[in-house]
């Protein structure tokens, strides 16, 4: 039976091993730590960078692809974030950065910064692109009100498929974590302690003894 887990770049387990993407990453985060307590097998879909919206979907495929799901984790990321895939190519848009790239884990970083903004991708084609139609999206896509309404929405969905698979769902933000060590306050994401000490949180508060 498999623990499936969707998040961002902190369920990922960016700066662990990659300060990106990279399976071991994955390895020495919270939810392997917490696959183990629970001796389940783990999946984990998390997109550093990613957005709400990618974690609803990458969790919904999983659940309808997965016939042994025992218990699904998402950890919801801030609004203000944009993913998207075309032609095989992952695109990333939020308020002060911007990426694209083919490959998420082996790819030649090209930077770029205009205005306080970071931009960075595969190729300087790319990136200049990037940096031509960011304010764009800044300005004209992200909504604080409409994202939440929409993850909302996504949550009611996902609990409502669980419910009916008989899954187990937890649900997270960075809220509920950030009290734990001194990632936050230090502007990183958590340390291979810190990771410990999520996974055990999360388990004594949704897992130990509730089943």
């Amino acid at each position: 039976m498999k623990l499936l887990v969707s998040g961002c770049s902190i369920t990922h387990g960016a700066e662990l091993h990659n300060n990106f993407m990279h399976p071991e990453n994955v390895k020495k985060s919270y939810s392997q730590h917490l696959a183990n307590k629970l001796d389940l097998e783990l999946l984990n879909v998390a997109l550093s960078a990613g957005s709400n919206e990618y974690i609803f979907h990458s969790t919904v495929e999983k659940i309808q692809k997965n016939n042994d799901i025992d218990s699904v984790l998402v950890m919801w990321t801030t609004t203000g974030r944009l993913h998207w895939k075309c032609n095989n190519r992952h695109y990333f848009i939020s308020g002060n950065f911007a990426s694209s790239m083919i490959d998420l884990v082996n790819f030649k970083m090209h930077d770029k910064t205009v205005d306080g903004c970071w931009f960075t991708g595969d190729n300087d084609d790319i990136v200049n692109k990037l940096a031509e139609t960011h304010k764009f999206f800044v300005t004209d896509y992200f909504d604080s009100n409409e994202e939440l309404s929409k993850l909302k929405n996504y949550s009611m969905t996902l609990q409502a498929l669980c419910n009916q698979k008989k899954i187990k769902l937890v649900e997270l933000t960075w809220k509920d974590i950030d009290q734990i060590g001194t990632w936050q306050s230090e502007g990183r994401h958590p340390n291979t302690i810190e990771h410990k000490d999520i996974a055990d949180m999360v388990y004594k508060e949704y897992y130990e003894n509730k089943f």
